[in-house]
């Protein structure tokens, strides 16, 4: 259905737009093609809407949300450049953005290779990866707030810290970063880092990456791992057996089945190392 608002979809089943392919239906979900539509969504809504972006480290309850639910589309999907700065809407999803760096020869994203999520998720939740943050190259961020108010944000007063970005109740809609020239093809290097992935983490069935984000005593995993909780099935959510701190959907899953799992996942980490365990994966529920 189209409108002021752009296409909404009435009661659309979310599971299709998660990588953990669980979830109930959204009551109502705007694909946002401009800013003008997404002021007028946001400003239409006493309740505070949900931005889908990957939906990579996404959580959705079986009986979905009332909340309305964005997602960015459009223009605020496209990239340009001018010298060394990009220009990326925050619905980007990072594989296009790095055929992008490809394509124009520039350097420095390549630590992010094989994450699903999209721009404006990453730079929300500050994603990390090899020794690299995505704040490492943020200059600033465009972001519409709950009033519809459009704001330009330099990054100085984003206060990025680990798995951190002061951004509340504001939506991102495109973000700016410096990257550099690059004196090779740094198409090698990107398929190193997504080897390395394979290697390591779970790709077989659908997941939400990493569940817990990691204390510093130890990677999550890790703890998981040596509490013996991988092969841990409840219906169709298995914890992996290739890397712990991943719950994967084997087929069926079901909201209930994750949580118990998360549940028992916490539990045994604190009763052997006294560590608890903080969620990384964000939930929405009715």
């Amino acid at each position: 259905m189209n409108s002021d608002y752009g296409t909404i979809l009435l009661d659309e089943p979310l599971a299709s737009y998660t990588t953990l392919k669980i979830g109930g239906p959204s009551a109502r979900l705007f694909f946002a093609a401009s800013e003008e539509e997404l002021s007028k969504i946001l400003t239409s809504f006493r309740e505070e809407p949900l931005i889908l972006g990957a939906g990579s480290n996404l959580l959705i309850s079986d009986r979905g949300t009332h909340r309305p639910v964005i997602k960015l589309t459009g223009h605020m999907r496209t990239v340009s450049r001018q010298g060394n700065i990009i220009s990326a809407g925050a619905g980007v999803r990072l594989p296009e953005l790095l055929r992008f760096c490809i394509a124009h020869r520039l350097t420095g994203l390549e630590p992010f290779a094989g994450i699903p999520g999209s721009l404006g998720g990453m730079v929300k939740m500050n994603a990390s990866a090899h020794g690299c943050a995505v704040s490492d190259y943020v200059t600033q961020i465009e972001a519409f707030t709950r009033r519809g108010r459009h704001e330009v944000i330099p990054a100085e007063r984003l206060d990025f810290r680990r798995r951190h970005c002061a951004l509340s109740g504001a939506v991102i809609t495109r973000v700016k970063l410096c990257v550099r020239p690059a004196n090779k093809d740094i198409r090698g290097r990107i398929r190193a880092v997504v080897q390395r992935r394979l290697r390591t983490q779970d790709y077989r069935y659908p997941s939400c990456g990493c569940v817990f984000r990691n204390p510093s005593t130890a990677p999550a995993g890790k703890l998981i791992d040596e509490c013996g909780l991988k092969g841990l099935r409840r219906g169709g959510a298995l914890i992996s057996p290739v890397h712990a701190n991943f719950i994967v959907n084997t087929g069926g899953a079901r909201y209930a089945d994750v949580d118990f799992l998360i549940s028992q996942i916490r539990r045994k980490v604190y009763d052997r190392f006294r560590v608890r365990l903080k969620e990384e994966v964000t939930r929405w529920s009715s």
